[in-house]
């Protein structure tokens, strides 16, 4: 998607997310551009670390706000290493259920 706003994790967070606080704080500069009404990429390249404390943090809060589909709405990523994708994806799951 052409001009959509992009977020490079590893520069803002450095190479390991692994707290709610990480979350939290990539959540806060994401709902930045959502309440402009614009979509996100997060790209993760160059990102290692990645928990579902991180990610429950930041999905839950855009959850709360946003409806159960807002990540998936709201966000698009790029870079997330398989490794990574599998915690992104067991987070959503647990969400979900």
């Amino acid at each position: 998607m052409t001009g959509m706003p992009k977020l490079l994790v590893a520069q803002v967070l450095g190479p390991y997310c692994g707290t709610a606080e990480d979350g939290q704080y990539l959540y806060d500069a994401v709902q930045e551009f959502i309440k402009k009404g614009e979509h996100i990429e997060l790209d993760f390249e160059g990102v290692e670390l990645a928990s579902s404390s991180f990610f429950g943090a930041l999905i839950g809060r855009l959850t709360e706000e946003h409806g159960p589909n807002a990540f998936q709405s709201l966000v698009d990523y790029r870079s997330l290493e398989p490794r990574l994708e599998f915690v992104l994806t067991h987070t959503l799951t647990a969400i979900h259920a």
